[in-house]
């Protein structure tokens, strides 16, 4: 089912709707402030286990936690540097994805091999209001299959991926271009994926 949100001033009752689908344990695309999105309850193991099996993707790669608060990092990290501070103060909400060491008690199908956990902060209405409604991150990754090109549209989704999630939220078209990922443990930057912000911007805000 597709419906259309206004991505300005998104329908409060079509938000409740995708989010009580989403705690139901059922797979969203949705709209970000970078690509269309798939995601699931990332509290949700059975449906993180469904997101791996219709992306196609390998376990070894999870996907990022998106989160509507700052303060929310404590929950799924342990050992924050200050760096991550000062990074989020600036640029979150926004197209920076951070990698931290994950607290032991979340899912294995949320944390890398090395016990990482990458998070992000959307600058979406549509997102946020989701996240909000939902009270739980959305384990997410661009509404492709695995290798495929990230969608600015939802027009641009391949149908049959779409026709395998419970909602597809239409909030117009997003800038397509994928986050910047940054390693942030040990209070250093490593960026292991240049999108959207640049590695120039990122040096010049942890300044």
């Amino acid at each position: 089912m597709i419906i259309k949100i206004n991505p300005k001033c998104p329908e409060i009752e079509l938000i409740k709707k995708a989010a009580l689908s989403l705690k139901e344990g059922n797979l969203l695309i949705f709209p970000t402030d970078t690509v269309y999105g798939l995601g699931a309850n990332g509290l949700d193991s059975k449906a993180m286990k469904k997101l791996f099996e219709i992306k196609k993707r390998v376990r070894t790669k999870p996907f990022a936690l998106l989160i509507g608060e700052i303060d929310d990092v404590y929950k799924y990290c342990k050992n924050v540097p200050p760096l991550f501070f000062t990074l989020t103060k600036r640029l979150w909400p926004g197209a920076i994805t951070v990698v931290l060491d994950a607290q032991d008690t979340i899912h294995r199908e949320a944390m890398g091999i090395d016990s990482s956990v990458a998070l992000r902060m959307p600058d979406s209405n549509v997102a946020l209001l989701l996240l909000k409604e939902a009270g739980v991150p959305i384990a997410a990754s661009s509404a492709n299959f695995s290798g495929g090109c990230d969608p600015a549209g939802v027009d641009e989704i391949e149908e049959s991926l779409r026709d395998e999630v419970a909602l597809v939220i239409d909030g117009g078209v997003c800038k397509g271009v994928p986050s910047t990922v940054v390693d942030l443990r040990g209070g250093n930057i490593k960026i292991l994926r240049e999108g959207a912000i640049t590695a120039e911007e990122i040096n010049r805000v942890a300044m």
